[in-house]
């Protein structure tokens, strides 16, 4: 292609000429699209960077020192970064897929724990029960009264009307029936 960044043309566009911009942008836009869609393998992506770096042109075009080889390097240049993002974004991407796979085993962990653990507590609820059909009808109620009713031995005893030092002795029976059902089971 042939150069067609004159002095003439650069000095136009530093004083904020349109037509100097519009006949740069028109020589360059799609050489440059191409050469940066080859570099990114994504022709929207090539296009973007292509605008911008015009965009930047224009933006700085009082400063700039305008040649095809500082056009070519601001492509290059804007394909890089691109590039670069695409990397850090990827990694990002495996590293959160490995958070998310270690995640996910540790959720199942939890999952599995709360299986075994409702288990036990369904085990130990099951004894508990076999434990309270085994005692007394008077050590049981104290015991379903205390535990389940969440009463004092004081509210029990009159409930009862028994004395207290009687809702302590069933309390300590049912105990005792109730550790050695449990025992039983290791």
């Amino acid at each position: 292609m042939k150069n067609i960044l004159t002095s003439e043309l650069v000095a136009r566009l530093r004083q904020g000429d349109h037509r100097a911009y519009e006949i740069i942008f028109n020589a360059y836009y799609k050489v440059l699209w191409l050469f940066a869609g080859k570099m990114l393998d994504d022709q929207h992506l090539a296009e973007d960077v292509v605008l911008d770096v015009f965009v930047k042109i224009w933006e700085k075009r009082a400063e700039l020192k305008l040649t095809e080889a500082y056009l070519n390097t601001m492509v290059i240049n804007r394909c890089l970064d691109h590039i670069r993002h695409r990397k850090v974004v990827r990694k990002a991407m495996e590293e959160m897929s490995y958070t998310t796979k270690e995640e996910e085993d540790l959720l199942k962990d939890i999952q599995r724990c709360m299986i075994e653990a409702e288990f036990k507590l369904d085990v130990f609820q099951w004894n508990v029960n076999e434990a309270m059909l085994e005692m007394p009808p008077e050590v049981r109620l104290v015991f379903w009264m205390f535990h389940h009713r969440n009463m004092k031995t004081k509210e029990i005893a009159a409930a009862k009307n028994v004395s207290i030092k009687t809702v302590q002795l069933q309390l300590r029976i049912a105990m005792n029936m109730l550790r050695a059902r449990l025992k039983k089971l290791g």
